[in-house]
């Protein structure tokens, strides 16, 4: 039962009522761009066919355009292994630098969500970097800043691809990232039949270009089975691998680099997972592998200890997976050793304390055996547990929250057409979201910093920055955004004090600040697109349904009535109508949806179901989401017409509760 928290009086004392259980706009910005290419461009040719004919002289490297064939050229320290003797042979030149995403991290810098009116959606969460759209003829990218050196060993791991189109990963991007048109690339993509190409895109056009296609992998990419893309470049050459196997090699100019970013090209419905993005300027030891990495190893003389990114890339892997590397400074010490040969014998490798290339391959792998016991997959799976929605149960995208292990919730979209919940990784536990699409924030509830206490939270979906925003002197929930996305209302009871009684605040997102919106006791709320706020207040007699203006002021009782309460309103899209909740005073339990004008005339009931009713919240003009709770342990999602008739949302689905509209323009 979702009774709004902080605003129950209880004799003496009032407690906190937590429940256990725990996008968007296309904008530049400094850390990372997220496109779809409008549908005005012309797209690749359509995968039914074959890829067309490239001029002699595409497949020569001087035929690229001029932003991604210049001349200059990086220099390698290449690793040098450990020697059989008892003293390693140490590595005099200092190691150029790495970069590695296992999109764990909102810190990672890419855009952990996004979404388009068309039902486009990428980004990263639980289940790794995704693409996932319906539309055939649809270009998504996702380009990332110049790494800061020029990379002669790239490498991605994809997860799983079902549909059908090409994606892959780009490289050497030059120009304007929030404009395609003119962005200049070279990328290596797939095809789930296997189709293995080379393209490259020059400023100003909308086409890509053929260079070179290869040969089919003898596995191609699937659902459930995990392909390894590597891209290496070489002396007047490029290499493709595809798990290890050359399957392409072509003329190439070693360039000067460029920003690094995935991409997908629907020829239909088309879902890809990318995971554990590595770029590399190191020279692999001894063939490909599936990482181009020098051997690492503990040096006995403590002025003689390897360093460099590599080096700290393993202390931090090793630090994420529960084992203790000792500080993060980039120097591989006794401590980072000892973890080293720790990780080792728990993932049933050698313990001999080198980081060689099956070490390095099983670190950077979503298959790591944590110190505790359990892979990060397994982890992933086990908190972000599967969720199935009845077939074309939605017509728009939806955010709910679920309730995982140990009662703590977790924040997923559901989206039209797909019977599988997306997951965000929001560095916690979180429910209760709020998301508004100009700004790109999400707003939400979380017990992160303490399981007795509530707090609001706001993650920036484009670049990943993650803050806690209510004061550290309340118990909050409930965040609901202003229409223009710069201030938030949100319930909250005082933790110290005598006084404990629930007001409604506003925080505003440029001056960090939150003040009372109300000095009343009150509860939920909800923001109409025209400013007017709807929320719950205590009257003394009960809980009553009122509306105001953006300020607080010109407070109306829309209810009034006495003999029961009334709460959990929330405005229709367009702003005329109001659903909310009711029971009868003496009946907590008996809870149902009501719908009212806006003006507090032509009440309706609308449900009446065994068990309380909550938390409804408009998805259409005349189309409502809510939940049924028929006993302690069940939360049942509903679909609500106005006529009444209510359909499940899922599969006598328990966890899912905690909804919020999804609005993407």
């Amino acid at each position: 039962m979702r009774r709004p928290l902080l605003i129950a009086l209880v004799a003496g004392a009032a407690l906190l009522v937590v429940f256990l259980g725990v996008f968007f706009a296309l904008q530049a910005q400094t850390t990372v761009v997220v496109g779809v290419v409008p549908t005005t461009l012309p797209s690749l040719q359509p995968l039914a066919t074959s890829f067309p004919e490239a001029p002699s002289s595409a497949r020569d490297a001087t035929s690229l355009p001029s932003a991604l064939a210049p001349t200059s050229s990086a220099s390698t320290a290449l690793p040098i292994a450990p020697s059989p003797a008892s003293s390693p042979v140490r590595i005099a030149a200092a190691f150029e630098p790495v970069l590695y995403d296992d999109f764990s991290e909102l810190q990672s810098g890419w855009a952990p969500f996004y979404i388009d009116p068309r039902g486009n959606v990428n980004g990263y969460s639980a289940e790794g970097y995704m693409f996932d759209t319906a539309l055939a003829g649809e270009l998504l990218y996702d380009v990332r800043l110049d790494p800061g050196f020029i990379p002669v060993r790239y490498e991605v791991e994809i997860r799983s691809a079902a549909g059908s189109g090409r994606f892959g990963l780009m490289f050497d991007v030059q120009g304007d990232r929030t404009n395609y048109t003119r962005l200049s690339y070279a990328a290596v993509t797939l095809t789930t039949a296997g189709e293995v190409a080379l393209l490259t895109k020059a400023p100003g056009a909308s086409d890509l270009q053929l260079v070179q296609l290869g040969s089919t992998p003898p596995i191609a990419p699937g659902p459930g089975r995990p392909t390894f893309l590597g891209v290496e470049r070489v002396e007047g050459a490029l290499l493709v691998f595809i798990n290890d196997v050359e399957l392409l090699r072509t003329p190439w100019q070693l360039g000067s680099g460029g920003a690094v970013g995935l991409i997908a090209e629907a020829a239909g419905p088309l879902r890809v997972h990318f995971d554990n993005l590595l770029l590399s300027s190191a020279r692999p030891t001894e063939g490909a592998g599936c990482t181009a990495l020098r051997l690492l190893f503990e040096e006995p003389d403590a002025s003689q200890r390897l360093s460099g990114a590599d080096v700290e890339l393993v202390q931090r892997r090793l630090a994420l997976l529960g084992y203790n590397p000792g500080l993060i400074d980039g120097f591989l010490g006794p401590e980072t050793g000892a973890a080293v040969t720790a990780f080792q014998a728990r993932n049933g490798l050698d313990a001999d304390g080198v980081v060689g290339p099956i070490t390095w391959c099983r670190l950077l792998s979503g298959e790591a055996m944590r110190a505790d016991g359990q892979s990060e997959r397994a982890e992933n799976a086990a908190r972000f547990r599967e969720v199935k929605l009845l077939p074309n149960a939605l017509s728009v995208p939806l955010l709910v929250s679920v309730r995982g292990p140990e009662k703590l919730w977790q924040i997923a979209l559901a989206l039209p057409g797909k019977d599988a919940l997306r997951y965000f990784d929001t560095a916690g536990d979180a429910f209760d979201p709020s998301y508004h699409p100009r700004t790109g924030l999400l707003a939400f509830t979380s017990l992160r910093t303490d399981r007795e206490q509530a707090t609001i939270w706001i993650l920036n979906t484009q670049s990943g920055e993650i803050w806690q925003a209510s004061p550290p002197a309340l118990n909050s929930q409930f965040p609901v955004w202003s229409p223009d996305g710069e201030a938030l209302l949100y319930t909250a009871e005082p933790l110290g004090g005598d006084d404990k009684t629930a007001r409604n605040y506003r925080y505003t997102v440029g001056s960090g600040e939150s003040v009372q919106w109300s000095t009343e006791h009150a509860g939920w709320s909800d923001w109409a697109r025209d400013g007017a706020v709807v929320f719950t207040r205590f009257t003394g007699k009960s809980y009553d349904i009122f509306t105001a203006n953006s300020d607080g002021s010109g407070a109306i009782n829309l209810t009034s009535t006495d003999d029961f309460n009334e709460d959990i309103p929330s405005w229709s899209l367009d702003g005329s109508t109001i659903a909310f909740v009711r029971n009868p005073k003496l009946a907590e339990d008996d809870r149902d949806i009501y719908v009212m004008r806006r003006d507090g005339t032509d009440v309706r009931q609308l449900t009446s179901l065994p068990g309380p009713d909550s938390n409804p919240i408009w998805v259409g003009p005349a189309l409502l989401v809510f939940a049924n709770q028929p006993s302690d342990e069940v939360r049942q999602p509903y679909t609500l017409d106005l006529a009444g008739n209510a359909q499940p949302l899922s599969f006598n689905e328990d966890r899912v509760w905690f909804m919020s509209r999804l609005d993407v323009e």
